[in-house]
């Protein structure tokens, strides 16, 4: 997550890494395994961590109840990251690319798809294909 301009200096971040990240993409992390990042990331600091990518400063969350409030109670104080804002030319206005009004409105439309009965109708489907694509990969494989 980013911060709307201006807000960053009023913030006093949680603790984090004492370089950019950039730094550290060089110096001790793979750029192409940025899991590994998060993994250290949620290890040493905990569940709130904040790192730089160049001058932008970006907080790490690994826990629901602070993603939830980012997301959805707090939405309209946070900016979605530099690449997915340029993502909007590709992908339009969707829920993964807009913000504010916009946001709260598709996640709204889309939220029954993600209620709890719903998505216990989706287990057979899933563990169907699961076992459909389990099987493909074994006759490749052989």
């Amino acid at each position: 997550m980013s911060f709307r301009k201006g807000k960053a200096s009023q913030y006093r971040f949680p603790p984090g890494l004492e370089h950019n990240l950039l730094w550290f993409a060089f110096r001790k992390f793979r750029p192409h395994d940025p899991i590994h990042l998060f993994e250290d990331l949620a290890r040493r600091f905990g569940d709130i961590a904040h790192y730089k990518i160049g001058p932008e400063n970006i907080l790490f969350l690994n826990h629901p109840d602070f993603i939830r409030e980012v997301l959805v109670v707090q939405n309209d104080n946070f900016v979605k990251e530099r690449t997915v804002q340029r993502t909007k030319m590709l992908l339009g206005e969707g829920m993964i690319t807009s913000e504010g009004k916009d946001h709260r409105q598709q996640r709204l439309a889309a939220q029954p798809a993600f209620h709890r009965q719903a998505i216990r109708g989706y287990a057979d489907t899933m563990v169907e294909e699961s076992e459909r694509a389990a099987r493909r990969w074994r006759r490749t494989a052989v």
